[in-house]
């Protein structure tokens, strides 16, 4: 057996600790349409909670801002609409006030372009623009008019490029769908007023203290891609259009991929690539988790795997800890205590990604845990005749003690000779 005298609680950080603010997209981020996705509320509470300011953008021009402030305060999440932008708002700014607007669009739009003083017409005729959001009632009459009003040479202004829109039952389409339809009928391609322009995000930043921002979206080329181009940090969330199965072709690279918003809160190990976090496991981790004890032969450790997990996740001690990266699970670590000391399991990194120190990062983050938790010690055991594991363990200061005769029994068998 080694062991090794507990540290302090380290100062490891947060993701969101190294931010004066973060900037949030709304749909796919917080939203599906109107229901929350899991962890947001709470995420957002957290990092309130840690004095981190935030803002909202989105490219959804169908809602004012009160109403999208509206929508994440029914979801659990506090906002006004002095914390949210949208593209509506970027799109009115671009016109002068007393332009003459055909709209395709809807409240969100309509109420943007009246605030700058700009009157909508129904015409062709007497458009100096044609301004486009998303309608989801949109008609052949309303592309009809619209095509008309360009090819006599009304300007073509779109809220926003986006392709899809991410609902509940999948991707509907998005405003991109009815740009494209006005841009091949009329031959012209539309200035766009949204992400990734740098509108909605200066704007955002206005609201905000200075520092270093964080962009947190879905969709790389318009979310990550506008914020990056302004030197911002960003952070691909998988909960929207972008699954995991895409993550990894990203280009350029996010700064941090994240399962879902709960990751923000998740400690920073010392590994060589940004993208490596380390977390709490979660019960949805588990197929994951045995996939990497399976690789690295330790599925004959126990009978049970499954119920070995769920009763430390029950246990809840926090050091059961998993490590991703690019929102694939890399490394385990399975921590726990029997009261008076911390114990160090199955610790497992998928063979493609070792020698990176994620190891290592899993073993400091399991002790700031344990330490936090006033244990004064970790153990754990080690094969008497695996050298390796012998030298790793030592170079993190784990110490062996005396030497003892482990001896087990199936419990449930009868001892062959009673006593």
């Amino acid at each position: 057996m080694h062991s090794h005298p507990m540290r302090a609680p380290g100062a490891a950080g947060a993701i969101v600790d190294r931010y004066a603010g973060v900037v949030f997209d709304v749909d796919g981020v917080l939203l599906r349409l109107h229901q929350p996705i899991d962890g947001a509320a709470e995420s957002l509470a957290a990092l309130r909670q840690r004095g981190i300011a935030v803002a909202f953008v989105t490219n959804n021009a169908s809602r004012t801002s009160a109403q999208v402030a509206d929508a994440l305060e029914a979801a659990g999440i506090a906002a006004d609409a002095e914390q949210v932008t949208t593209s509506s708002t970027a799109a009115a700014q671009l016109l002068k006030p007393g332009t003459r607007c055909l709209v395709i669009g809807m409240d969100g739009l309509r109420t943007a372009l009246a605030d700058r003083g700009c009157p909508t017409v129904t015409e062709p005729d007497g458009a100096d623009a044609v301004v486009v959001g998303l309608q989801t009632d949109l008609t052949w009459d309303d592309l009809r008019r619209a095509t008309l009003a360009l090819a006599r040479g009304a300007r073509f202004l779109g809220t926003n490029a986006d392709r899809s829109y991410p609902a509940p039952e999948g991707p509907w389409p998005g405003n991109g769908a009815i740009l494209a339809a006005l841009a091949t009928a009329s031959g012209r391609q539309p200035e766009i007023a949204g992400k990734p322009s740098p509108a909605l995000f200066r704007a955002a930043a206005e609201r905000l203290p200075a520092g270093p921002l964080l962009m947190v979206g879905d969709r790389p080329e318009t979310d990550l891609d506008g914020a990056a181009a302004l030197g911002w940090d960003t952070a691909l969330v998988l909960t929207g259009v972008t699954p995991a199965t895409e993550a990894d072709a990203v280009r350029p690279r996010p700064t941090w991929v994240l399962q879902d918003l709960r990751a923000l809160l998740d400690h920073v190990p010392s590994v060589p690539r940004d993208d490596v976090i380390v977390r709490p496991a979660r019960a949805t981790d588990s197929s994951a988790i045995l996939g990497l004890w399976d690789q690295a032969g330790m599925l004959g450790y126990t009978r049970e795997p499954e119920r070995d997990i769920s009763a430390v996740l029950a246990a809840d001690a926090g050091a059961f800890l998993v490590a991703e990266a690019a929102g694939e699970t890399v490394g385990v670590l399975m921590g726990s205590n029997d009261g008076r000391r911390g114990w160090i399991n199955r610790l497992a990194i998928a063979p493609q990604h070792r020698a990176r120190g994620i190891g290592r990062a899993l073993v400091a983050e399991a002790e700031r845990v344990m330490g936090a938790g006033g244990l004064p010690q970790a153990n754990l055991l080690v094969f008497a005749d695996n050298r390796d594991a012998q030298d790793f363990w030592e170079r993190l200061g784990y110490s062996a003690s005396a030497p003892v005769t482990l001896r087990s029994k199936r419990l449930g068998a009868s001892p062959a000779d009673p006593c």
